[in-house]
């Protein structure tokens, strides 16, 4: 027998090698075990560590190849390599296999009946109505639109006299800053509510940690001082039938700076394997997020009064 562990040959490998090569609580990306019985059958079974916790294995064999369904632990692996090692058959019966080919068939067919399924759901589902807080939402961001390009034409072709005609005490420039950036904050506020209301309505899936650190990112200021900006990197994998995604948002459509201590304190909460609950979006699964935060919404809503109650006193309305 010969085993192989990430690129080491150790030609004389026992069961104590075996279990402690699978004893570590994590394993980098492109770990792999592998053991060859070296004999005229030529039986190799091949295994690649998944992200996901589990591990891809399969059995070569007289150049045949086969996989195993579904993916094994890492204990199942140990005990198949161990029961391998001692020459018992009775490895085969811890896992299904299946040929490339079977699998590949069986991919389509799954796919298949999950497209007949939908659109049977589909043609039965009664049609949901529009949440009238969403329609009156969207009727406000084109006002505001509309608002904006009219203001925005008439500073371009007036300046800001167009401001003074009608507010001779004006501040005009002030105004017409704040005013705009009051109105691009508004736009957002709504776009944010718009993107978490429909995410609450997004399904789950069940996924994995697969990266958990803190990255830094330095400004070299033109005053010479440095400024550190640390933030979390979470990055985790989950499948929506059957297919495979990974994504780095922690946050749906947020990615945030701080501290040192607080980006740590949120990689402690998300550590490498630990099991997270995935919101993902049906249309586009490859789309997904482990928080839906709400808290950029007040963000922006709170900047955008700030910043039209300044335009308002710098038009000086009251005269």
């Amino acid at each position: 027998m010969e085993l192989t562990i990430a690129d080491k040959v150790n030609a004389n490998p026992t069961a104590a090698d075996i279990a402690a090569a699978l004893s570590a609580t994590s394993f980098p990306e492109d770990w792999s075990i592998a053991l060859d019985d070296n004999m005229e059958n030529d039986v190799m079974i091949d295994a690649e560590y998944d992200p996901i916790g589990t591990f891809r294995v399969s059995v070569w064999e007289n150049r045949a190849r086969v996989h195993a369904v579904p993916n094994p632990d890492a204990a199942t692996l140990g005990t198949m390599l161990q029961k391998f090692l001692r020459r018992d058959e009775s490895w085969r019966d811890l896992c299904q296999w299946e040929s490339p080919e079977e699998a590949e068939a069986r991919v389509k067919a799954e796919a298949s009946e999950a497209k007949e399924a939908a659109s049977a759901a589909a043609a039965v589902a009664p049609r949901v109505p529009a949440t009238p807080g969403l329609a009156i939402l969207s009727a406000v961001g084109f006002a505001i639109l509309v608002f904006g390009g009219w203001c925005a034409f008439k500073l371009a072709t007036q300046g800001t006299g167009f401001i003074t005609e009608r507010f001779p005490k004006a501040e005009a420039k002030l105004a017409a800053l704040t005013g705009g950036m009051g109105l691009v904050a508004l736009l957002m506020t709504i776009a944010f509510y718009r993107r978490a209301r429909e995410a609450q309505r997004w399904p789950k899936a069940v996924g994995r940690v697969i990266v958990s650190k803190v990255e830094n990112d330095t400004d070299d200021s033109s005053d010479s001082r440095t400024k550190r900006s640390y933030r979390p990197v979470i990055e985790f994998a989950y499948s929506v039938d059957g297919t495979e995604y990974r994504s780095r948002q922690r946050q749906l459509g947020v990615q945030t700076g701080g501290s040192e201590s607080w980006a740590r304190t949120v990689t402690a909460k998300y550590p490498v394997g630990r099991a997270v609950e995935v919101l993902y979006d049906p249309a586009n699964p490859g789309t997904a997020a482990l928080e839906n935060p709400i808290g950029m919404t007040f963000l922006a809503f709170g900047v955008s009064v700030f910043c039209l109650a300044v335009c308002i006193h710098a038009l000086h309305v009251a005269g």
